[in-house]
């Protein structure tokens, strides 16, 4: 059974197998002791994990398996628990991985023991190693990023043709060949501005900036001579404002004229801005 990575998946919200660091007493709790994982502080209940020994890394805001966490008996609804008594922590209806605040200090991550692990997918703990990264074992997904859920209330909203039913009706008597061909020209005329500038941006011309992984992960990257500058984002958000050639809205007269040998130009330039994953406007 193999570690895979999903295609399409973010390198920030995947699991690490890490050899558990050097535990650091809970300034505020007896009971609790810090792991510093990718320069993360993750609570843990003290004498649960040695040093070294092999762990498995959530980091925040990913997304656990709900079937996985109901077997390890994680889920906050003893219920849904495979032993039906033991209580959890993790959402019943995600199993997102939240930064939260323990005794004034704050945990930025969740860690399990691959021996734990091992036993759920039935496989050798050689299977995995110190620095896999993986979001899939064998063809389970174990952990995704989480996304938060749009509520919608009601039935899905149906697009309807903006074509008139008399005009449909009209058509409707024509012969099938001359139907076919004028149905085409009539809904691109009335449906023409109900295309999105995604659809109209000409290949080529955009594409959203790559995910920037966790300097934690990557600080082997830095070497001690290099020079880097280090910011402070207060606010805001990431923009991208565009001014890109773009197909025109169809047009009947354009189009029957260019195929007629005219040259009526049907491209260009739209303002275009979006966010770092969507397209907004």
């Amino acid at each position: 059974m193999k570690l895979k990575i999903s295609e399409g998946a973010d390198p920030n919200y995947l699991a690490v197998v890490v050899a558990c660091p050097e535990l650091k007493d809970h300034p505020n709790a007896e009971r609790l002791s810090l792991a510093t994982v990718f320069g993360n502080d993750v609570i843990v209940a003290k004498g649960m994990y040695e040093k070294g020994e092999k762990l498995i890394y959530f980091a925040v805001e990913s997304c656990i398996s709900q079937k996985f966490l109901s077997w390890a008996n994680l889920l906050d609804k003893a219920e849904l628990n495979a032993d039906g008594k033991t209580k959890g922590f993790f959402g019943s209806k995600h199993g997102r991985v939240k930064a939260v605040r323990l005794r004034e200090i704050p945990s930025q991550g969740f860690l399990y023991k691959v021996s734990k692990l091992v036993e759920y997918y039935e496989v050798k703990e050689s299977e995995f190693n110190v620095g896999d990264i993986f979001d899939t074992v064998g063809d389970d997904l174990l952990v995704t990023k989480y996304i938060r859920k749009e509520s919608n209330s009601g039935e899905p909203t149906i697009k309807k043709s903006r074509v008139p039913k008399w005009l449909n009706s009209t058509l409707g008597v024509l012969p099938r060949p001359i139907r076919r061909g004028a149905y085409t020209f009539v809904n691109a005329w009335y449906n023409r501005n109900e295309e999105s500038i995604k659809s109209k941006i000409v290949d080529g011309q955009f594409k959203f900036h790559y995910k920037t992984e966790h300097l934690g992960k990557n600080m082997f990257i830095l070497k001690p001579d290099d020079f880097i500058t280090i910011t402070s984002k207060l606010h805001g958000t990431s923009a991208i404002f565009s001014n890109l050639l773009c197909k025109k809205s169809f047009n009947p007269i354009r189009s029957i004229v260019n195929k007629l040998g005219g040259k009526i130009p049907d491209r260009e330039y739209k303002f275009v801005y979006a966010s770092r994953s969507r397209i907004k406007n």
